[in-house]
């Protein structure tokens, strides 16, 4: 496993009044979500959607999360159902992950199963990356008609 500050600032790293950074980092992200969310608020005069990577206590007031940029693997479907899970027990409700994965190219027994799972994020959305294949659910036969199934059902269960 990487260390916590591999490709970040040492977590012995001290701040302006003493603070360490392994228990200030990603509060940047979290001011950041909470005045983005207030200027859209305010200028709006309407609730707004801000999806964010960053989180930290208190984030899920403000901003929805995303997983990251997955991969499009059957072990990355099988490890966000217990990530949506458990920043659900974080305190943040809008959750989600890259269904059909981010990176590298899908197929469409991966996309059929993920669409079953992803349905039923909080935050639900396909999405990959620039220069791998599509993978809108229409693309196969089958995914379709499994995201017509599943995604009627998500709509029957909210209010």
């Amino acid at each position: 496993k990487a260390p916590l500050d591999q490709r970040t600032t040492s977590m012995d790293c001290v701040h302006k009044g003493g603070v360490l950074e392994y228990n200030a980092h990603n509060l940047f992200g979290l001011l950041e979500a909470k005045a983005t969310s207030q200027a859209l608020e305010d200028i709006k005069k309407e609730r707004s959607l801000v999806i964010s990577r960053s989180s930290f206590p208190g984030s899920g007031m403000y901003t929805g999360h995303w997983l990251g940029d997955n991969h499009a693997m059957f072990y990355d479907l099988y490890a966000s159902i217990p990530g949506v899970l458990s920043f659900n027990i974080f305190g943040i409700p809008l959750i989600g992950a890259d269904i059909c994965g981010f990176n590298g190219n899908t197929n469409e027994e991966l996309c059929g199963r993920w669409i079953e799972v992803g349905a039923f994020y909080t935050f639900s959305r396909v999405h990959n990356s620039i220069g791998d294949i599509p993978q809108e659910l229409y693309r196969w036969d089958s995914v379709a008609a499994i995201a017509r199934k599943v995604l009627s059902i998500r709509y029957s269960l909210l209010p």
